[in-house]
């Protein structure tokens, strides 16, 4: 629980649009229906790349935290 409240209340410099566009896009490029092996190793080098930005994660309404959440966790679920 502690974890998530880390995150919630984050207070770093890169907003969650950033890295959740960041992660989207990646995604769209990378792991598409039409890919092969090296675009997947590529958008997973890129996805741990995006996934430590949040390192320095910026959250300025709990409500844009939940729909980060939603949209972050099945992305990572399908990547991995």
């Amino acid at each position: 629980m502690a974890n998530l409240d880390s995150v919630r209340y984050a207070s770093g410099s890169k907003p969650t649009s950033e890295i959740r566009l960041a992660m989207q896009k990646t995604m769209q490029t990378h792991a598409a229906v039409f890919r092969d092996s090296q675009s997947l190793t590529e958008g997973c080098q890129k996805l741990d790349k995006n996934f430590k930005e949040m390192d320095d994660l910026k959250v300025l309404t709990l409500k844009i935290a939940k729909n980060f959440f939603k949209c972050v966790i099945p992305m990572l679920c399908i990547a991995y």
